[in-house]
């Protein structure tokens, strides 16, 4: 039996390890527009909250009597947090393009496809099928093509969730990218010699 080199074991227990958050991250990507929609409304109903408590209302609009200022700051300071402007920076932050729903749904089942193709792929390679690398070459490829369309898809968005996502998919690139190198300048000779005996004649 042929001896597993060092770089197709290493290579293969990264590949699984990204293949597997990448099918958590489709999951995610699946339920986004529901935890977003779901924080929008909580935020909402904090706002509508502080709107009618008569303490917030009252403390918010200060007093007039320059001499008081001082003496009143310390007793509305309990009731002025949050104010309206840190609602309004959460209503841009959770602000969501009409298409992105659908466009999120599309992309979390898409994902499933592709980074289980990708744990597939990494499992072949540590087993040393003869197509391993193979596989694994077109799953990196398809895993760096699938990620620069989500990263340009975010930009299009102009959406801080969806921004505060980059820096996982960015960083999948530049590791995906290593391994692609990495595979295409490894000796990949054990794989020729790795294959069945020829049954008995």
């Amino acid at each position: 039996m042929t001896k597993r080199p060092t770089w197709v074991t290493v290579v293969g227990i990264i590949g699984i390890i990204l293949g597997c958050f990448g099918l958590l991250g489709a999951g995610q990507t699946i339920l986004m527009p529901t935890i977003m929609e779901f924080q929008r409304e909580m935020f909402s109903g904090f706002q509508k909250a502080f709107d009618n408590d008569p303490h917030w209302n009252q403390s918010n609009r200060g007093s007039t009597d320059k001499t008081e200022e001082f003496g009143r700051e310390k007793k509305a300071r309990p009731h002025a947090f949050p104010p309206k402007e840190f609602f309004a920076m959460f209503d841009r932050m959770l602000d969501m393009p009409a298409w992105f729903s659908t466009w999120a749904l599309a992309s979390g089942i898409t994902a499933l496809f592709v980074y289980g193709f990708y744990l597939y792929a990494s499992i072949m390679l540590l087993l040393m099928k003869r197509p391993a690398v193979r596989l694994f070459t077109i799953a990196l490829s398809v895993a760096i093509a699938f990620s620069l369309v989500k990263t340009g898809v975010a930009f299009a968005s102009q959406s801080f969730m969806v921004f505060s996502m980059l820096a996982g998919g960015l960083f999948g690139i530049v590791v995906n990218t290593v391994l692609l190198i990495v595979i295409a300048t490894s000796d990949k000779q054990a794989f020729a010699q790795h294959q069945p005996s020829p049954p008995p004649a």
